[in-house]
């Protein structure tokens, strides 16, 4: 059995955050698609937790942000090729039935925390072969 650590909001929500904040620079993410993508409504908190953490200063980010935020870094895992990972593809349409035509960013900021699973298992399915039937972590 493989030990677990218990995530710390306060310890891990940070480093978190700012590498979200990296990922959402280099994908030129607008401010309420990072706020939408991580689940969040107060602009006042995101922009506090932001300051905070870029100046390495402690803040507890709440759990469910810190789970998108891992499907994020999934995804962003996942797009294996430097050009995929620019954030042209995520604003690109996509004619597999998940994205209906849309591009995998409309899918992911529609605030459903199950669409960033979705994106995920779909990126999995793309290097493993076939749409990935298991439940990505």
């Amino acid at each position: 059995m493989y030990p677990t650590t218990k995530i710390n909001p306060v310890r891990h929500g940070p480093p978190c955050l700012r590498t979200f904040l990296n990922i959402a620079k280099l994908w030129k993410l607008s401010m309420e698609e990072q706020m939408a993508l991580l689940g969040i409504q107060d602009l006042a908190a995101f922009n506090n937790w932001a300051v905070r953490v870029q100046a390495h200063d402690a803040a507890a980010i709440p759990m469910e942000v810190i789970e998108r935020i891992g499907r994020i870094l999934s995804i962003y895992g996942s797009l294996l090729f430097p050009e995929e990972r620019t954030g042209d593809w995520l604003r690109a349409p996509n004619t597999h039935p998940l994205f209906g035509g849309s591009s995998a960013l409309a899918t992911m900021i529609s605030g459903d925390f199950t669409d960033l699973r979705k994106v995920v298992s779909y990126l999995l399915g793309e290097i493993y072969g076939g749409w990935w039937s298991g439940s990505p972590s």
